[in-house]
Parts: structure tokens; C-alpha cells; sequence
């Protein structure tokens, strides 16, 4: 919706990329059921491709509706929590990407404080919750790159503003 200013298309755009993510995973599960190297490379990947598509001279989207993806075949409850804090954040900020930025960095951090068999109960069987975490935060991370440049934005405009 940001780039083509329509609501329609974005919402388009969000469903296709939510199923990229849920697709790279599924189908890594579905060739290689129960190894966590190709799930977790899945994870990754589909997101990095989304980010730094070769064929648009790595200029890509900035993962996060492909990175729900991944997670909603993963962790359900790592979905909601990045949610809330997004939400949350974007009403204090009133920036996507600061808002973004937050959930990002934070979801992680908010799922690792549940109780351990909590957690153990929220993702697939076959990873420990220390690799998990490696994937995930993995997934994170390359979102995280994505939003270099907006947050640069987003500081000078405050910058400006305070001046």
C-alpha cells in the first residue's frame, strides 16, 4: 500500500507475500520432514529472497507479511506477539517503521520471557527452543535490514521537527 497508494492492492500484495512465507516453510517440511536445517534455511531464505530478490537488483520488499508467513507455519503465538507490540508502538510513534523496528527486535525478546514449556508447547516439535530462536531471530534480523533506511528517515525527521 505504501508504494502504489492503493488499499486494495496492498492488501493483495500482504496475502501473497504472508503465502510465499507459509509455502517455503510447508514445503521444506513436506521434503524433509523433521530436519531442522532445512526449515530453519527456509525460514531465512524465503525472507532474504523476498528482501534482495536478484531479479530487482536486491531491492525488495521489506519481508515483514513474508516473515508472518514463515512464523504462522512456526510459532502462531510468535505472530501475536509482534503483533501487539507493533500495534502498541505504532500508536505512540505513529511511524510504521519505528513501530516495525519495536516489534521486530522485541518479539523475539517478549517470546523468550514465557516459561520455557510454554514455549516448548508454541513451536514445531523438532527444533530445541535455542534453535528456534536461531531461526526466527535469523528471519528477524533480515527484516531488521530492510528498515536501515526508513529508520534514517524517521530520525531526520524528527531531527527536523524539533529544530
Amino acid at each position: 500500500m505504501e508504494v502504489t497508494g492503493n488499499k486494495w492492492v496492498g492488501i493483495v500484495v500482504v496475502i501473497v507475500d504472508l503465502l510465499k512465507g507459509v509455502l517455503a516453510v510447508g514445503a521444506a517440511g513436506e521434503i524433509f520432514p523433521g530436519d531442522v536445517t532445512s526449515i530453519s534455511v527456509a525460514m531465512s531464505g524465503v525472507v532474504f529472497g523476498h528482501c534482495y530478490p536478484i531479479w530487482l537488483r536486491f531491492q525488495g520488499g521489506r519481508g515483514l507479511a513474508t516473515a508472518a508467513g514463515v512464523f504462522l507455519m512456526t510459532s502462531w503465538a510468535w505472530v501475536a506477539v509482534w503483533l501487539i507490540i507493533y500495534f502498541v508502538f505504532e500508536k505512540v510513534f505513529k511511524n510504521v517503521h519505528a513501530a516495525s523496528v519495536i516489534a521486530l527486535v522485541g518479539s523475539p525478546l517478549a517470546v523468550w520471557l514465557l516459561p520455557n514449556s510454554l514455549i516448548v508447547s508454541l513451536i514445531p516439535s523438532e527444533f530445541t527452543v535455542e534453535q528456534f530462536f536461531a531461526a526466527g531471530i535469523l528471519a528477524m534480523a533480515v527484516c531488521l535490514s530492510r528498515h536501515i533506511e526508513p529508520m534514517k528517515e524517521f530520525g531526520k525527521q524528527k531531527t527536523d521537527n524539533e529544530k
